[in-house]
C-alpha cells in the first residue's frame, strides 16, 4: 500500500541530511496532497532511472540496483552494469563481460570481451575480437566469427566480412551475400521491408530477396518512415517514396524523419514542419526542434525551450533552459538550473526545484528520483498524478466526487502557494504558512 505520509524513521533520516528547508517543505506538501512514499538514497553517488522495476545505482565506483522502494537488492560490486532487457541484465568483473538475473545471480559468465542488451531473444558478444548472438541460456546461436553484427530487425541482421556486409537470417543462413560497402559509423537494419546499402560510394535500397528497388546513386540516406525517406543529393536534402519517386524536392539545408505526419525541416538556418505533400504547415522560425510525438513538438526560441502543438501553436512558452519529451503525460523541465515536470498543459504538477530529476512508469505507479544537491530521494506517486493536475481546470460539473474535488482543490493550492509572491517568506515561516490547513 501507498502511504500518504512519512514514517518517523524517515523524517529522521531527512532532517539528520540536513536537506534544503524549502524543498523539504515541498515535499512534505506532496505527501499530504497524493498517496506518496518517500525514501532517502542519499548514500549513493549517483542513481539513474528505472527499467524492469530496478534501477542502476552508483557507489565508489561500483554498479548494482535498487527497486522501486529503494531497496539495494543487487549489491553495488560491479565494474559496470547495463539496464535490464527481457529479465537480464549485462555486467562487467575484472574486464570481462556476462548477464545477470534480478536476483543478481550471474546466469551467463562473465567472460566476454564485451556484450550488448537482450533483445527479442538474442545478445550480441564479442569473443577474441570476432561477434556473434547467444540465447538466454548462453549458448551461442550464431558464432563469434563476424568482424560486425547488428541486431535483428524484421527477421534479418547485418553482419560484416572483411570490409563488406550482407545479411543473414536466424539460422544463419547469409540471405544478402557480403557485397555492400561497410561504414562503422552507420546502423545498418531493415525498416518498412527496406534496408539501406551503399555501393562505390553511393546510397540505395533492397528488399529482403536482395534486389537494388531503389538504385546506389544518393550521397546519403535514412531509413523509411511513413512511408518515405529522407535523401540528399548535392548538399540539399528532400523525401522519395517507396518506388524512389522525388515526393519532396532536394531543396532543404537538413531534414528529420515523418513522424505522426510532419517532418522537421531546415532552411535558411531555421527549422520549421512540412506535411508529407512538402507544404510548410508550421514555418522556418525555430532555433531548433525536435519531431512530434504524441501531438506535441519540442522548439527552440531566442535560446529557450517550449512545446508545440501541430497547429504551430505554442502550447508551453519558451521559457524553459531544457525540457525533455513527453512520457506518461508528462515532461522534464529546468528553469533556473532546476527541474520539474509539466503536464501537457504546461502546469508544473512538480516545481522546478531539484538539482537533476528523473521518472518512469514501474508496475502501475510513478517513480520519481530526484536530486537536491545534498541528498536524493526516490517518490513514488500515483500514476494519474499528470491527470489529477489536468482536471484542476475542468468545469465544476465534470468533477466526479467529493473526494475528488478536494484533491484537486488541494492541488490547486499548492500550485497557487508555490507560485505566490509568498514564495520568498523565508522558509520556517513559509513551510508553516503552506501546511498551515492541509
Amino acid at each position: 500500500m501507498l502511504q500518504n505520509t512519512w514514517s518517523n524513521e524517515e523524517k529522521t533520516i531527512m532532517k539528520k541530511r540536513e536537506m534544503d528547508e524549502d524543498t523539504y517543505g515541498l515535499l512534505e506538501v506532496f505527501s499530504h496532497l497524493f498517496p506518496l512514499t518517500i525514501k532517502n538514497i542519499g548514500k549513493y553517488d549517483y542513481v539513474y532511472n528505472f527499467s524492469e522495476g530496478l534501477a542502476i545505482v552508483e557507489v565508489n565506483g561500483k554498479y548494482g540496483f535498487i527497486n522501486k522502494t529503494g531497496e539495494e537488492v543487487i549489491p553495488c560490486k560491479f565494474d559496470a552494469v547495463g539496464d535490464f532487457s527481457e529479465g537480464l541484465a549485462r555486467v562487467e568483473v575484472n574486464g570481462k563481460y556476462g548477464f545477470i538475473n534480478k536476483t543478481g545471480e550471474e546466469v551467463i559468465p562473465c567472460k566476454y570481451d564485451y556484450v550488448y542488451k537482450f533483445s527479442e531473444g538474442l545478445a550480441i558478444v564479442q569473443l577474441n575480437g570476432k561477434w556473434g548472438f547467444i540465447d538466454k541460456e548462453g549458448k551461442e546461436v550464431i558464432p563469434c566469427k563476424y568482424d560486425c553484427i547488428s541486431y535483428f530487425s524484421e527477421g534479418l541482421a547485418m553482419v560484416e566480412k572483411d570490409g563488406k556486409c550482407g545479411f543473414i537470417n536466424k539460422t544463419e543462413e547469409e540471405v544478402i551475400p557480403c557485397k555492400y560497402d561497410y561504414r562503422h559509423d552507420y546502423v545498418y537494419k531493415f525498416s518498412e521491408g527496406l534496408a539501406i546499402v551503399q555501393l562505390n560510394g553511393k546510397w540505395g535500397f533492397i528488399d529482403k530477396e536482395g534486389k537494388e528497388v531503389i538504385p546506389c546513386k544518393y550521397d546519403y540516406v535514412y531509413n523509411f518512415s511513413e512511408g518515405l525517406a529522407r535523401v540528399k543529393v548535392n548538399g540539399k536534402w528532400g523525401f522519395i517514396n517507396k518506388t524512389g519517386e522525388e515526393i519532396i524536392p532536394c531543396k532543404y539545408d537538413s531534414v528529420g524523419g515523418f513522424s505522426e505526419g510532419l517532418a522537421k525541416v531546415r532552411l535558411n538556418g531555421k527549422w520549421g514542419f512540412i506535411d508529407k505533400t512538402g507544404k510548410e504547415v508550421i514555418p522556418c522560425q525555430y532555433d531548433d526542434v525536435d519531431n512530434f510525438s504524441k501531438g506535441l513538438a519540442i522548439v527552440q526560441l531566442n535560446g529557450k525551450w517550449g512545446f508545440i502543438d501541430k497547429t504551430g501553436e505554442e502550447v508551453i512558452p519558451c521559457k524553459y533552459n531544457n525540457v525533455g519529451g513527453f512520457s506518461e503525460g508528462l515532461a522534464i523541465v529546468q528553469l533556473n538550473g532546476k527541474w520539474g515536470l509539466v503536464d501537457t498543459t504546461g502546469k508544473e504538477v512538480i516545481p522546478c526545484k531539484f538539482d537533476s530529476l528523473s521518472f518512469s512508469m514501474q508496475e502501475g505507479k510513478m517513480v520519481i528520483i530526484g536530486k537536491d544537491g545534498k541528498s536524493q530521494y526516490l517518490l513514488t506517486l500515483p500514476e494519474n498524478l499528470a491527470q489529477i493536475a489536468e482536471e484542476t481546470s475542468e468545469p465544476e460539473e465534470t468533477r466526479e466526487n467529493e473526494q475528488t474535488k478536494e484533491l484537486k482543490a488541494m492541488y490547486t493550492k499548492l500550485r497557487d502557494e508555490i507560485s505566490s509572491p509568498e514564495k520568498n517568506l523565508p522558509n520556517d515561516e513559509k513551510k508553516e504558512k503552506i501546511l498551515r490547513n492541509h
